[in-house]
């Protein structure tokens, strides 16, 4: 009882289990209630075939007396036949079995007596008849004694029919008591759970609204030494010490919001600032720009430059600049005149000789990307405050930066691995067919040197040959572009490893200018302009005789030039050859890139080939940054022959 009173889910559970205890008793009633009825239903039909049986005996024995002597003998077997049938009947298991197996039970006594009337009294009486010993004069004291058994007949369907419904009886009451109880226990278990769990259950939730609303001051009043009450007198100490806590923390954060306050707008100034850095992609100089202006109005400086390190170009890269007179050559974006000041810096007491500098370092991690360069005016020391916002500005910069460059080396390595995949498609599948091709065109040059063809016929064959051994030259070179190993990702290592490549066939140093930004260009224009150099390299190698040879690559005002110079033979009356399969390629790749592409002989000796571009990234992506890398022509088109 101990354990009722202090456990809630004890006295649950003991309700639900008394619940379950009586559905089963019931449950077990009613089968062996069910159980003992079973048969009486075959039982009652077969005491009123007892009743029938006996009229049809009093039938034929009418018949039996009454018959003349030549049908006397079917009547006697007729009436032999009803005799057997009754005792059938009388001894039937269902019967029986139906019938309560208690001694002093009425039904059974009346089954005895009826079995003793029949045994001592009718079977004699019958026998008379049958035997030829009575006749037509006992024939009505027999009738007398068949009706009185029909009548003790009756009597025991009556107290078999009492013995069923009696069954029927106890089961429904037995229901009845089962039914009442449960309501009993249904009753009990309501009134407790709604005092000792629903009860508890709105105050403690009431509780709780008013703690949300941050009113302590009100307590469950939950009594008892059950689950819910202990949760209840726990919530009551918790609300008590939360009244006092949270007293003392509003004085504090009082004191805190007016500090954080006096930051709000510069941090506010810094998150734009990340923001932008991180979701407006790979444009520093857009995307950064606008927010240092206002930190400059804010902290009262400017302007701010940023330059990165890189390792394809010694010096450090500009690559942002906040207040500049002019556009500056890095910029990508010729509509854009965000970072051009036409205010006089003597007016805005911005001229240098009337600022000083200081140096914040663009670093992730120990690798130095850069530094940023912030300027103020004379005489003025930055507040400490200040310093910490320049410092994570330079800091959030260095990350972006430094993510720039992470994803734009695995886009690189992912696009090296890629060209890998083709190369080797395109040599296991395009190069055999075109060796198997030359070695065709082969086998018919000789079939028409050996039988004679006509000169036309000789010139198709002759250009159909050339036409094969250009593009499979092409396809070559292409395979050895996109099967090149680079110890970094990038068109400036691409390049590096080509001008190592040729230096090594020419016997000679070709010399390597490079000033292009870091990403600038994008995989598809890299590629372009890698396979014009090298085909720029490869006429140099074959046709110039050279000894010197140049290759110079810069961008100037939102274009990009190369150059690709030699000190050799030149070109014959200073033209190129109308059918060179080279210059034609070139050509295409130059117009794909939305540039132009120029040979010409140079004034001091040799040829010198000529492409300027305006790369997609200074166009707003209107060139040739727009199309795929597998869009590269490695054919002629009829138009250019």
């Amino acid at each position: 009882m101990n354990l009722f009173r202090k456990s809630l889910i004890a006295r649950i559970v003991a309700l639900l289990m008394a619940i379950s205890l009586m559905a089963l008793s019931s449950i077990t009633v009613s089968v062996v209630v069910a159980e003992r009825t079973q048969g009486d239903a075959a039982a009652l039909n077969v005491a009123g075939s007892l009743r029938m049986q006996t009229w049809r005996i009093a039938s034929t024995l009418q018949s039996y007396v009454h018959s003349s002597d030549e049908l006397r003998e079917d009547e006697k077997q007729r009436l032999l036949q009803m005799i057997g049938g009754f005792e059938q009947r009388l001894y039937n298991p269902e019967l029986l079995n139906a019938i309560p197996f208690a001694r002093g039970d009425s039904t059974r006594l009346q089954h005895q007596w009826i079995e003793q009337i029949w045994r001592r009294q009718m079977t004699q009486e019958l026998n008379l008849y049958t035997a030829g010993l009575a006749g037509e004069e006992r024939l009505p004291g027999t009738l007398r004694q068949l009706e009185s058994l029909v009548n003790d007949i009756d009597q025991m369907v009556h107290l078999l029919e009492k013995s069923t419904e009696h069954k029927v009886e106890l089961l429904k009451f037995l229901h009845i008591i089962g039914l009442l109880i449960t309501l009993v226990i249904l009753v009990v278990a309501i009134v407790d759970i709604r005092n000792h769990l629903i009860k508890p259950l709105h105050q403690l939730v009431e509780l709780a609204k008013q703690a949300t609303r941050h009113n302590f001051s009100v307590r469950s009043g939950v009594t008892g030494k059950d689950e819910l009450s202990q949760l209840g007198q726990a919530f009551d100490q918790m609300a008590e010490e939360l009244s006092v806590s949270y007293s003392s923390l509003e004085a504090r954060v009082r004191d805190k919001t007016a500090e954080l306050e006096r930051s709000h707008k510069a941090l506010e100034i810094l998150h734009d600032t990340s923001r932008s850095i991180y979701e407006g992609g790979g444009d520093m100089c857009r995307n950064a720009l606008p927010m240092l202006k206002k930190l400059e109005t804010l902290l009262s400086i400017g302007p701010i430059k940023l330059y990165l390190t890189s390792d394809e170009m010694a010096a450090s890269i500009p690559v942002l600049d906040t207040q500049t007179p002019d556009r500056p050559g890095y910029c990508r974006n010729l509509e854009c005149d965000i970072c051009i000041s036409t205010e006089d810096p003597e007016a805005t007491g911005r001229c240098r000789t009337h600022q000083q500098k200081m140096h914040f370092a663009v670093r992730a991690g120990n690798r130095k990307l850069g530094s940023m360069e912030v300027w103020y005016p004379f005489g003025r020391q930055l507040s400490e405050r200040g310093r910490r916002l320049l410092e994570t500005l330079a800091d959030q910069l260095a990350t972006a930066v430094y993510l720039q460059n992470r994803m734009a080396e695995l886009q690189q390595v992912s696009l090296l691995e890629e060209r890998t995949v083709i190369a080797r498609e395109l040599h296991d599948s395009l190069a055999q067919s075109l060796s198997y091709l030359k070695i065709q065109v082969a086998r018919l040059q000789k079939l028409h040197e050996s039988e004679g063809v006509s000169e036309a016929e000789q010139v198709v064959v002759d250009e159909l040959r050339t036409g094969l051994n250009s593009a499979y030259r092409q396809l070559r070179e292409l395979l050895t572009t996109f099967r090149l190993k680079l110890d970094k990702p990038g068109l400036h290592q691409a390049i590096l490893q080509t001008i190592d490549e040729f230096s090594a066939k020419a016997g000679f140093h070709i010399e390597l200018d490079y000033n292009l930004p870091m990403h600038l260009l994008n995989p598809n224009e890299e590629i372009h302009v890698l396979q014009i150099i090298r085909e720029a390299l490869a006429n140099t190698f074959k046709h110039a005789q050279a000894s010197e040879v140049q290759v110079l690559i810069d961008y100037a005002a939102g274009q990009v030039s190369v150059r690709v110079r030699d000190n050799g033979v030149g070109l014959k009356d200073g033209r190129v050859p109308d059918q060179h399969y080279g210059m034609v390629i070139m050509r295409d790749r130059s117009l794909t890139l939305g540039g132009s592409l120029q040979v010409a002989n140079h004034t001091a000796g040799g040829v010198e080939v000529w492409l300027d571009f305006i790369p997609s990234a200074a166009s707003g992506g209107q060139a040739s940054g727009q199309q795929h890398v597998m869009s590269e022509p490695v054919a002629v088109n009829k138009e250019s022959q």
